[in-house]
């Protein structure tokens, strides 16, 4: 499920912005559903949404450590294990 969040959101930002273009260019057609606050509100959806893509994709890669994450090897380093003479 950690792997498919930044899909979901990067989806969902799209949706929202589905909303303002096809509002743009189709000004004239019927709408059975008035958007509240448009255009404010569907570019804070898309906003809230591209932020979700942002953190679940750091989630992910810290996860998976990849790439340039600056909590990746903070916990990583073991001390060694020292022989101990008997």
């Amino acid at each position: 499920v950690d792997y498919t969040a930044p899909v979901f959101w990067l989806f969902m930002a799209a949706s929202g912005l589905a909303v303002i273009v096809l509002r743009f260019r189709q000004k004239d057609a019927p709408r059975p559903f008035r958007t509240p606050l448009y255009p404010l509100l569907p570019l804070v959806f898309v906003g809230a949404s591209l932020a979700m893509v942002w953190s679940s994709i750091e989630y992910v890669r810290e996860g998976l450590n990849i790439g340039p994450c600056p909590h990746r090897n903070a916990h990583s380093r073991q001390p060694r294990n020292r022989r101990r003479d008997e």
